[in-house]
């Protein structure tokens, strides 16, 4: 009677196949003792066809418990043993079909075909590679079966590029379903290869209304582009809902006119940039739109930025101006009419900076400026190029809403997240002072400081020598006060400043008296940072008075000794006796500092420190520096309850035993190494694998000449083996290697 097992349950045939396969590793295990030591695997492939036969069903029963490899491996030892046979080929094709993997199918099958005879076994090796051939290739369109939301994201990820253009070029739906993608045409920008930009263009009038964002770079006047077709467009009204434009604007200013002008009400955020290398250049004729015009043009404007060189385009000029921007320029023939020039925009943040300033005539004067600035009397962030006393009072007088002004020298040091709209509890008043273009005599900017110290919470001042020196003071240009005329700083406080940074020359040792009486005027002072220059003592004890203080920078050509360990130790004790965690230093950063100056031992004491940055080098007898002084600091951070994030920059002393240590602090969540030329990858092998607990979140690497990319790729692939506790650990390598 035959026996059959069609009710058996799933549990059942698994103990079938796996007791059928352990009954053929018997049968191997005898056959394998019956040869040599040093050949095991003799007598398999000396086995009849009855072994041949049982190697066959194991593979099989493999392949149903999911044992892919092992029953490849029966299939080869089969192929191995009998190459003229197509049992091997078939058993071997079939578990790469099974598995989807077409193209491995197809490549033994039509190896199977070269070596096998017998033209029956053909016929089924032929079947079976029509079959993969068949399956290989079907395409499945993923974009007609999955959601129209899924492959939006997918087209989002890939980007506007050249991907996605031949993304386009795929078929009919595809074009069809991008293009219908309203999120992956909000923000388009431009490229340096012109066919991938005239291919993204061509598609504009289609996805036009759904662009918000349009950055214009690398645009070039008398060049015949595909960035002008958006200009085109632009006047055509294709950009219908166009909120913000980014415009590298070598192109026709009445081209440009007309342009905005019929974006003019969605536009909020516009970015014009002119670098022309010649100053002849700017002077042609509708070379450049001015600014006054461009406020005429665009009523709605929140944001503005306008780079030009020196004091080109903040003036109007004679020049021929289109019919369709005439309604909006609002000029008249004489160009000093102030109710005309004095019509106010909604402008919130204004930022002028100039190119190519080579003398004083090309500094913006305060009547241009306050030409401009009378218009916002909404504004509330604003930044130029040069420092004049007298900007401030007029800014004072035009835009009562003003809240943080910046002097810079660089038109990327201004964040972009300042919040520009009214906000509750906004009472008024200047917050953020930043004057870093231009050395300032604080004697001079006291008096306004004090004026706006209720609401002022920053202050960044590059400080100049000779207000203490008195020297260089008869000059009344910037609005500077005589030498004998300079006030004091007098006893008045600034009970809001939260935030302080102060620069000053490297070789600057004279302003120690103004830096310690701006200190102690700042009873809630938060942050410090101080660059150049000497530190001395009295600066250090105006810091104890700062109970609030929480972060502090130094980078200083010197410090006055014991000035620095007394601060620390101060910290320390106000730690001991407050029960507070609040109260005491969090954040410490040290730049370009002796080692022995920086006083480690007492900075290790502060418990309450979560981030520490330290940049530092030794001087003399460097051994014995390393010992007294970086060692003793390492082995107190074991025990450091809440320290956080470590950042170790170009000490040149730091070695793997090092990094084996800062494993061991239980506390630390990241840890950044940066221009360590003694660390290798050994030691990076040994700090990953030492960690223990599931703290450890970020470690970055850059620019340390002894640390592989192998090293990196060990690291990354020990955090994931390790099951959870560095799996979240995150690498960021530069590694330069010799």
């Amino acid at each position: 009677m035959k026996r059959t097992f069609d009710n058996d349950s799933d549990e059942a045939r698994e103990q079938r196949q796996i007791k059928s396969i352990r009954t053929i590793d018997s049968i191997q295990a005898v056959t394998t003792t019956m040869a040599p030591v040093n050949d095991c695997n003799a007598v398999v492939y000396e086995t009849t066809a009855s072994i041949i036969e049982l190697l066959t069903k194991r593979a099989t029963a493999h392949e149903k418990l999911g044992r892919v490899n092992d029953a490849l491996d029966d299939a080869h030892l089969i192929i191995v043993q009998s190459p003229t046979r197509a049992q091997g080929y078939l058993l071997a094709g079939n578990v790469y079909s099974n598995q989807g993997r077409e193209r491995q199918a197809v490549q033994i099958l039509q190896t199977g075909l070269q070596q096998v005879v017998a033209s029956s076994e053909r016929q089924q090796l032929e079947f079976l590679l029509a079959r993969s051939k068949h399956r290989l290739e079907q395409r499945i369109d993923f974009v007609s079966l999955l959601p129209a939301e899924i492959t939006s994201m997918i087209w989002v990820w890939l980007g506007i590029n050249e991907s996605l253009v031949e993304a386009m070029l795929v078929s009919k739906t595809w074009r069809a379903a991008i293009l219908q993608s309203h999120h992956v045409w909000r923000t388009i920008r431009t490229h340096s290869v012109v066919e991938i930009d005239t291919a993204i263009a061509t598609v504009m009038p289609v996805v036009g209304e759904h662009v918000q964002h349009l950055r214009l770079q690398n645009v070039r006047r008398y060049y015949d582009s595909p960035h002008l077709t958006y200009f085109n467009y632009m006047i055509q009204g294709t950009f219908c809902n166009l909120k913000s434009l980014l415009l590298d604007a070598r192109v026709d200013a009445n081209l440009l006119s007309m342009a905005l002008s019929k974006v003019k009400h969605t536009l909020t955020k516009l970015e014009i940039v002119y670098d022309m290398l010649l100053k002849e250049e700017a002077m042609e004729e509708n070379a450049i739109l001015p600014l006054p015009d461009v406020l005429d043009i665009c009523p709605n404007l929140l944001e503005l930025k306008y780079v030009m060189n020196g004091q080109m385009g903040l003036t109007r000029k004679e020049r021929t101006i289109p019919t369709v921007a005439a309604a909006d320029i609002r000029r008249s023939n004489n160009n000093n009419n102030e109710e005309e020039d004095a019509i106010p925009c909604a402008i919130r943040r204004l930022d002028i900076f100039q190119h190519l300033v080579l003398d004083d005539e090309e500094i913006i004067t305060v009547n241009q400026l306050h030409r401009i600035t009378r218009r916002c009397r909404h504004l509330r962030l604003i930044t130029l190029r040069n420092f004049n006393m007298a900007y401030l009072d007029m800014l004072e007088r035009d835009c009562p809403d003003l809240r943080h002004v910046h002097f810079i020298n660089h038109e990327t040091d201004v964040p972009d997240n300042v919040r520009l709209l009214d906000r509750d509890g906004d009472h008024g008043g200047l917050q953020t002072l930043s004057i870093l273009s231009d050395p300032v005599r604080v004697p001079t900017l006291w008096p306004y400081l004090f004026k706006q110290g209720k609401t002022l919470e920053s202050v960044s001042l590059f400080m100049d020598a000779s207000a203490v020196t008195g020297s260089n003071m008869q000059s009344h240009g910037d609005g500077s006060l005589p030498a004998d005329r300079v006030p004091t700083l007098g006893e008045q406080v600034l009970p809001a400043l939260k935030k302080l940074v102060l620069l000053q020359h490297a070789d600057d040792t004279t302003n120690e008296e103004y830096t310690t009486s701006l200190i102690q005027r700042c009873p809630m002072l938060e942050t410090f940072s101080m660059f150049g220059g000497r530190l001395y003592k009295s600066c250090f004890r105006a810091l104890r008075q700062a109970s609030q203080l929480k972060s502090l920078a130094l980078q200083a050509t010197s410090i006055e000794s014991g000035g620095l360990q007394a601060f620390l130790c101060h910290y320390q004790q106000q730690q001991q006796d407050s029960c507070s965690s609040s109260l005491g230093l969090q954040q410490f950063r040290a730049y370009f500092v002796p080692v022995k100056e920086l006083c480690l031992d007492a900075l290790a004491d502060i418990k309450t420190l979560e981030r520490i940055r330290i940049n530092c080098y030794l001087t003399d007898d460097r051994a014995y520096q390393k010992q007294v002084y970086w060692d003793p600091f390492m082995v107190k951070l074991r025990d450091h309850p809440s320290l956080q994030a470590l950042e170790l920059d170009a000490i040149e002393f730091v070695s793997d035993k090092d990094l084996i240590a800062l494993a061991e602090i239980s506390s630390l969540k990241r840890i950044m190494l940066q221009r360590l030329s003694l660390i290798t990858d050994q030691g990076l092998k040994a700090m990953i694998e030492k960690v223990s607990g599931n703290h450890l979140k970020c470690v970055q690497v850059f620019e340390c000449i002894n640390i592989s990319k192998e090293a990196v790729e060990y690291a990354r692939k020990a955090c994931v083996k390790r099951g959870g506790h560095l799996s979240s650990c995150v690498l960021q390598a530069c590694c330069m290697q010799h």
